[in-house]
Parts: C-alpha cells; sequence; structure tokens
C-alpha cells in the first residue's frame, strides 16, 4: 500500500529573484490560456498532497509532471527532502528537451545552494 506523502510546494528563485514558473503563468495568462493554467495549478495542487498523477522521475529526486491538455504541457519540480516540492519550470510537449535541461541546471543551482534562500512560498 503507498500512503500519499503532503508536502510543501515553492517556486524556484535564482539569484536575480526571477521564478521562472511564476513567469510561466504570467505568460499563460496573458495569452488568455485560462482552462490551461487551471489544469496545471490543480495538478501541482494534487501533487503537494502526494497525488503526483502523469509523471516521471528523470534523475533522482528531479522530474516532471505531465498535463495531457493542449501542447502536452510540463511542469518540471524537485523534491526536497520529504517536505518540499520546488517547481523549476514549464513548457510543453514541443519545448520538452531544452525546458528539460533548464530545469535540470536550476535544481542543480538549488541544491547547490540550499538554505540560502533561493526558493519562495506558492
Amino acid at each position: 500500500m503507498v500512503i500519499a506523502k503532503e508536502r510543501k510546494v515553492n517556486f524556484y528563485s535564482d539569484e536575480n529573484g526571477v521564478e521562472p514558473v511564476k513567469d510561466w503563468f504570467k505568460s499563460l495568462r496573458r495569452k488568455k490560456k485560462f482552462v490551461e493554467l487551471t489544469k496545471i495549478r490543480t495538478h501541482i495542487e494534487r501533487a503537494g498532497k502526494g497525488n503526483f498523477g502523469d509523471h516521471r522521475f528523470l534523475g533522482g529526486n528531479f522530474g516532471e509532471l505531465k498535463i495531457d491538455y493542449g501542447p502536452g504541457y510540463r511542469v518540471y519540480f524537485g523534491i526536497d527532502g520529504d517536505e518540499i516540492i520546488i517547481l523549476l519550470n514549464g513548457g510543453t510537449k514541443v519545448s520538452q528537451q531544452t525546458d528539460i535541461g533548464e530545469a535540470e541546471s536550476r535544481w542543480e543551482n538549488y541544491i547547490s545552494n540550499k538554505g540560502e534562500g533561493n526558493n519562495h512560498e506558492k
């Protein structure tokens, strides 16, 4: 029996205070992609409650949430211990390889700078 573990969800923030997933959300709002944004946020909220749905781990605690809607949205995340999910990047199936590379770089940066305040609450 698998027990879902609830975790806090935070946004990755770089050294300049840029939060890529929040910026991605803003771009979806500007494009009036409200249904897509709702589906993505719902998937993230469920992951925070321990229900990752369609996802895969790309290495260690670094993975990808798959939202089967529109162009195939993806949200890249890292799990920090038992308590936190860090949202690193978002995109679509079309930009998947580039997005994975960016997210992996952000995850490595997060891990190497852990404890220096490079993430913010949702």
